[in-house]
């Protein structure tokens, strides 16, 4: 390639070619202005010849530009000079993956590092609405150092290419979920990238989300561990069905000892069904990160070891506990061998199934209410160490069938332990009773009945899951709750003033909410979550009168907060929300009187999300936490005209609180702006199924019922919302 004097190009120094394929040619090159190292990829001209093609590719590259992170290749500019494509990005000294694999495991902390890199730099890029959709390992560079670049985002789209070292890419057109990015209709949809590392869905050619690079990983990893791809087959053809099919050889005939979590850690991420991944890229880092500090300590036992005595050398106590798991799993899989019961995996103690509830007194909905319901404590559940929870065989998902045996389903599926329950429901309470069971023994370990207000269903199920992890023996990690659920050490807790307080922030009773967390904090004034209760009683009412006086006593609270713990997210979510109100026009509020203070830096709701998405990089959020800062993040979205980032952040919040009915009623909002009735109904009454006494739920039911030309049921939902309101008025 010639660079000529007075283009884009020309003052760049070409160097070295350093690859060359289906997807171009690319230049090691100086950049003589800057002084710097860079890769110059210049594209096939024959994508010059197709324009719709072109753009997309563009569109693209300028979303993955705006992903700033250590583990993605960051691309500096891309464009067009003369008849040439060219993208100028980072230049990595290191080696593609697949290059250290040449068909050798690595070793499993080797794995876990890889792993965790890749997917923490997948996480961001799903935050800002990129998928991958070709990730493979010819598309994951490792330094020398040990570190991993991700390259490629959005290239699988726009390029058809034989790869002898890493399968064959397949063209399509732009399924990316992502933000302010034209999508095409179901029927332009063909299928996308590198043929071994496809998930189903994507084999298939149907709409594909975050999940997809979930399961791409997967099949990274498992490469990583055992050397082979997961998928084999003679032809691209026989691979894609055996993707379909699920047949991949457990890891442990190949690998035997291979670490028990990151045999979980494979399978969970290469499940044939999306809803049995992992929901989350950052849900699967959490994983592999805890598998690195398990492998770091010894702690981690092998698949190997099942079956084996114990040790005669002694070990740390955290190694008695693994070292005692692995003889109860063998101990499990042994008498289930014996017993002829199942032909499903092993028993494991340290694996629960969580089925649906059944749901009394109460016929609409109820359904929807008892696998919501057991899919919240499910989530809880899986951020506490050593517990792995399974996945629902879908046989198991309707618990009213009758000759449904829950013990013969939980061992089928391989677990050790069974929690059951049902809801009842008598007026605006609900009555949860649930029982903890053996699998093996048959026997109840524990069972509890408790009872709360509708509107509470998200910290109940979120109290229970701790309790059943109490009784497992799991190690709780320190995490910072939603604001809704924080209620301090045991003395705050049984404090009438907190019921007053929680009572009245979620009625929106501002008064009552100022002088309750008032009373609270002068009982508990160094409890962290007494002062965020302030701080948020103290943020609704400044939302309410935007004087400076109120923003003065909002700010000196905050910086309370911030003083008792530095560390704590709840600051920086009213910060957020400072901000984002600070960007309301004049006539929305005072603008002029936000002009002074540390909370003023920038006055814009795009520096609002772009605070919230720092939060949300932590690992230290409860689920009800992220579903509370990402519903919070939607708003901004929305003002802006990003409907489909709105959308994204409240779909993600519901996968990860199904029970949380404001959420639902939010999505039933933002469907019903975008044109998607018939979705908006479908949320709305389920918000209404969880809480059957909430007019407002009903109000905005006749809103989407009244959008889908539903007339009549539009005016019975408001004639119910207008029922419930004159009854609940003071």
């Amino acid at each position: 390639m010639s660079i000529e004097s007075g283009n884009r190009l020309s003052h760049y120094r070409l160097l070295e070619k350093i690859g060359e394929g289906g997807m171009g040619v690319v230049w090691k090159a100086e950049d003589t202005i800057l002084g710097r190292t860079v890769a110059i990829k210049v594209l096939p001209a024959s994508t010059s010849q197709d324009e719709k093609r072109r753009k997309m590719f563009l569109d693209e590259a300028k979303l993955a530009s705006s992903v700033s992170t250590a583990h993605i290749v960051q691309v500096y500019e891309f464009g067009r000079e003369g008849d040439l494509d060219f993208i100028v990005m980072e230049h990595v000294e290191g080696k593609p993956l697949n290059k250290v694999l040449v068909g050798r495991p690595l070793p499993p902390e080797k794995v876990a590092e890889i792993g965790l890199q890749t997917a923490q730099a997948l996480s961001k890029a799903h935050r800002k609405g990129l998928l991958h959709r070709d990730l493979k390992p010819a598309n994951i560079l490792v330094t020398p150092d040990g570190d991993v670049k991700v390259v490629d985002f959005g290239l699988a789209t726009l390029f058809s290419t034989e790869d002898p070292d890493s399968g064959t890419a397949v063209l399509t057109r732009s399924m990316i979920a992502g933000r302010k990015i034209e999508r095409e209709s179901p029927e332009q949809r063909s299928i996308s990238g590198t043929v071994p590392y496809m998930s189903p869905e994507q084999v298939r050619g149907e709409k594909m989300d975050p999940r997809t690079d979930i399961f791409s990983l997967g099949a990274v990893l498992y490469e990583m561990t055992t050397g082979q791809r997961p998928f084999q087959g003679n032809s691209n053809a026989e691979v894609a069905a055996e993707i379909q099919k699920g047949n991949s050889r457990p890891i442990h005939e190949l690998v035997p000892r291979v670490p028990l979590d990151l045999n979980r850690i494979v399978e969970k991420s290469l499940a044939n069904r999306p809803a049995e991944r992992y929901q989350t890229m950052d849900d699967l880092a959490v994983d592999l990160k805890r598998l690195g500090r398990d492998l770091e300590s010894g702690s981690s036992p092998l698949f190997e070891d099942l079956g084996k005595p114990l040790p005669a050398a002694s070990r740390s106590r955290r190694g008695w506990i693994a070292a005692a798991g692995i003889v109860l799993l063998a101990g499990a899989a042994i008498g289930a061998w014996v017993a002829g019961k199942f032909g499903g995996p092993p028993i494991d103690p340290g694996s629960i199934l969580v089925l649906p509830m059944k749901v009394r007194g109460q016929t609409e909905g109820a359904e929807y209410v008892g696998q919501a319901f057991a899919e919240a404590i499910a989530v809880n559940l899986a951020q506490f160490k050593g517990i792995h929870v399974l996945p629902v065989p879908e046989t198991a998902l309707r618990p009213d069938r009758p000759g449904t045996d829950p013990g013969a389903t939980a061992r089928q599926a391989g677990a050790g332990r069974l929690l059951t329950g049902a809801l009842t429901r008598d007026g605006d309470n609900v009555q949860a009773s649930l029982s903890l069971l053996d699998t093996q023994a048959n026997r109840i370990l524990w069972g509890t009945q408790v009872e709360e207000k509708e509107g509470n269903l998200t910290a109940l199920a979120a109290s229970l899951a701790g309790q059943v992890a109490e009784i497992l023996g799991a190690a709780s990690p320190r995490l910072y709750d939603s604001t809704a659920n924080l209620t301090g050490g045991p003395e705050m807790a049984a404090s009438t003033d907190l019921s007053r307080a929680l009572g009245a922030l979620k009625r929106n009773q501002i008064e009552a909410s100022l002088e309750a967390t008032r009373d609270l904090i002068e009982q508990f004034p160094d409890e962290l979550d007494a002062q965020a209760l302030r701080a948020k009683a103290l943020y609704f009412h400044w939302q309410q009168d935007f004087s400076p006086a109120n923003l003065t006593t909002l700010e000196k609270s905050l910086t309370t907060l911030k003083r008792i713990d530095p560390e704590n997210p709840y600051f920086a979510l009213f910060q957020a929300g400072i901000t984002l109100a600070a960007s309301k026009k004049p006539e929305q509020g005072p603008q002029s009187q936000l002009t002074s203070g540390p909370f003023h830096e920038a006055r814009d709701p795009v520096r609002s999300i772009e605070m919230l998405d720092r939060l949300l990089e932590r690992e230290d959020l409860t689920p009800a936490a992220r579903v509370e800062f990402l519903q919070f993040r939607s708003w901004p979205a929305r003002i802006i005209g990003d409907m489909k980032g709105a959308i994204t952040d409240l779909e993600e919040a519901l996968r990860l609180d199904p029970i949380n009915a404001p959420v639902l009623s939010d999505l039933g909002v933002f469907y019903h702006e975008a044109g998607r009735q018939r979705e908006a109904v479908a949320r709305t009454r389920q918000a209404v199924a969880l809480e059957p006494f909430n007019w407002y739920f009903y109000h905005q039911l006749g809103r989407a019922l009244k959008g889908e030309n539903d007339l009549q049921g539009a005016a019975d939902a408001e004639s119910r919302a207008c029922e419930l309101g004159r009854s609940q008025q003071p």
